[in-house]
């Protein structure tokens, strides 16, 4: 760590730097408060009490929140996020509203992570973060879906922590005694707690293992420690597997929709497409062309073990998504869009952010940084309209199709009517606790009458 005036000065430029992004994400992100876009997902089942068995999302499918005949679960959405947003209304109040606030918080510590993960993994370099955060800041599916009712935001977050703590106590040797080491795991936890497929930051251990024998970096005694370190990472994943039964969830979601969840014939249709959705520039913006220009910088250039974690992980959740189902009416009538791979993107984006940092932005600029610095701007401000009319098409188009319509049904009915219909949890969202909605394809018409 740089110490006296120099160190002062750095320590302020930094802030200074980091204060630059923050303003932006802020400037792109705030309009939630007029165009909110909950992404309909199963993270809004907020306000329902935690059922640990088998700590699936559930809402109610018969009745009222007060007085529930009929539960239901969505296949295998977890109610950890759901469930801290529940006990903030309890604490400040119940509003359909309060995880767009939430998830615009966590979008800035987002940054603030994947600027640090940046810097362990380039120490001496002060411009290696610009481009992850750059493309963080300004891509406008990221603006809009980090600012949704969804879980990934949350996820993210959790994903990069555990990643944080892994490298720290990869510097410890994976001493026992570190508290980053039991941090890591801690996180760990939670993210497959959040999200089903962060199990695949289980891999992180082995993949610094194949790294240290490739690189004939390592000693018999870090092999141990790393060896042991993956050992306790198996022994959390078993025990959650056990607790949650993630085969048993995928095998009723699989059953529910007549087809494997997960399928190499799925790969082959949805990766060109998840691929080709990064060169959309209303979307992505530059993102595609600089992760093109990103990964030629690592196939040829050395690179650290940490960003190597990184970017296999990346690759590891694009070939998991890839393969799996995105929507029922995918399944029953081959419906597929650009749209159905964004909120799945939005997990692993940061890291796919933090793999831009290959790309030497100082060493190439050179003598340019003014023109560089103009072109930048001007992206910025492209970017900013480009995530105004994204979230503003989305927004409104969520509200007249779904919002409204229910808004208004419960405007017109009273509290002793019977609603019926096709999207309880859009219904539960908005009516009272004691209003009482059924599920139409869960009924029957003598239940009805």
């Amino acid at each position: 760590m740089e110490t006296g005036i120099k160190g002062v000065f750095r320590r302020r430029y930094h802030l200074a730097f980091l204060m630059v992004f923050f303003l932006i994400s802020f400037i792109n992100k705030i309009t939630f408060i007029n165009h909110p876009f909950f992404g309909l997902g199963k993270s809004l089942n907020y306000q329902y009490d935690y059922k640990f068995q088998p700590l699936q999302a559930n809402t109610c499918i018969d009745g009222s929140l007060s007085a529930c005949r009929v539960t239901t679960t969505f296949g295998g959405h977890f109610i950890t996020f759901p469930l801290i947003v529940s006990y903030i209304n309890k604490l400040i109040g119940y509003s359909p509203y309060t995880i767009f606030g939430l998830n615009f918080v966590l979008s800035f510590l987002i940054i603030l992570m994947v600027d640090q993960l940046t810097r362990l993994i380039y120490p001496d370099s002060f411009y290696r973060p610009f481009l992850p955060l750059l493309v963080l800041v300004t891509t406008p599916f990221i603006n809009l879906f980090n600012t949704s009712g969804l879980a990934e935001t949350f996820s993210s977050l959790s994903l990069l922590a555990f990643l944080f703590f892994f490298f720290k106590a990869l510097d410890d040797k994976f001493s026992p005694k570190s508290g980053f080491f039991w941090s890591s795991l801690f996180y760990l936890i939670l993210s497959i707690l959040i999200k089903r497929e962060n199990m695949l930051l289980v891999g992180a251990a082995p993949i610094v293992i194949l790294l240290m024998i490739a690189k004939k970096e390592f000693n018999k005694n870090m092999l141990k420690r790393v060896s042991i370190y993956f050992a306790l990472t198996l022994i959390v994943l078993f025990a959650l597997t056990f607790l949650i039964n993630f085969f048993q969830i995928e095998k009723q979601e699989g059953a529910m929709i007549a087809s494997q969840t997960f399928s190499i014939a799925n790969l082959v249709r949805i990766l060109p497409l998840f691929w080709s959705s990064y060169f959309n520039f209303q979307l992505f913006g530059l993102t595609g062309v600089l992760v093109l220009i990103a990964t030629w910088f690592v196939l040829f250039k050395p690179s650290d073990t940490r960003f190597n974690v990184i970017f296999i992980l990346c690759v590891f959740y694009i070939l998991l998504y890839s393969s799996h189902y995105r929507s029922y009416y995918q399944i029953k009538f081959g419906d597929l869009t650009v749209f159905e791979t964004l909120r799945y993107s939005t997990n692993y984006f940061p890291l796919l952010c933090i793999c831009l940092s290959a790309i030497p932005i100082n060493q190439l600029t050179g003598k340019m940084k003014f023109t560089v610095g103009t072109c930048g701007l001007i992206y910025v401000t492209c970017a900013f309209f480009l995530s105004m009319n994204l979230r503003t098409k989305y927004s409104e188009d969520e509200y007249s199709q779904r919002i409204f319509p229910v808004k208004k049904t419960l405007a017109l009915i009273s509290e002793n009517d019977v609603i019926v219909t096709d999207i309880p949890l859009i219904f539960h969202l908005f009516a009272n606790d004691h209003q009482i909605i059924v599920d139409a394809y869960s009924t029957s018409i003598e239940r009805i009458q």
